[in-house]
């Protein structure tokens, strides 16, 4: 699921005065592109290319090497007082040995952000096996922070970030379908 957006705009920032005139989005070797019709004609399509791949997300079918987050570093990982999720992945390497210095990049899946046990919130993409389950809600807010910011340019954001339904509903439902087509920005 390797996704890949890219837009052109005859290298301006993009500005509501200016729109997105593509929009491609390369998975799985297949290319989508959105670059035929109005504005109005290309938000439908790009809502249905993201509502697949939420309800794969949702589905708990996501490749795990697709779901892992990359962060860098500062310092030590027993140099921060927190807990935050590239730290205890990294306390979770040290564990097993592997050496870990200031400036390095730390890649790991999250599995239960909100768990009061550090070691059950994250797990460091060395480390994981074929039946880790990941967060579900927690990926499907990072995709709709994502669609936010490719679509902010043109000044479209979505309203209804806290109910997922519509994203993740069966996409062979008419009524989901419908629903998804109703989608308002701001």
């Amino acid at each position: 699921m390797k996704l890949n957006v890219e837009t052109e705009q005859s290298g301006k920032i993009p500005s509501i005065n200016d729109p997105i005139s593509k929009i491609s989005v390369i998975t799985d070797g297949q290319n989508f592109s959105l670059d035929s019709g109005t504005e109005e004609e290309k938000i439908p399509e790009a809502l249905k290319l993201l509502r697949h791949y939420a309800q794969l997300i949702a589905s708990g079918k996501a490749d795990l090497h697709d779901l892992v987050v990359t962060k860098q570093l500062s310092k030590h990982p027993y140099e921060y007082h927190s807990d935050s999720l590239q730290v205890v992945a990294a306390r979770q390497l040290l564990k097993e040995g592997v050496e870990i210095f200031p400036g390095q990049t730390i890649r790991y899946i999250i599995l239960d952000e909100a768990n009061k046990k550090p070691d059950k919130r994250v797990i460091a993409a060395e480390l994981f096996e074929p039946s880790t389950c990941y967060d579900v809600n927690k990926y499907l807010g990072l995709l709709l922070s994502s669609a936010e910011t490719i679509f902010g340019p043109i000044n479209y954001t979505f309203d209804r970030l806290g109910d997922l339904s519509w994203l993740t509903g069966d996409a062979n439902n008419p009524s989901d379908e419908a629903q998804t087509e109703n989608i308002k920005f701001k």
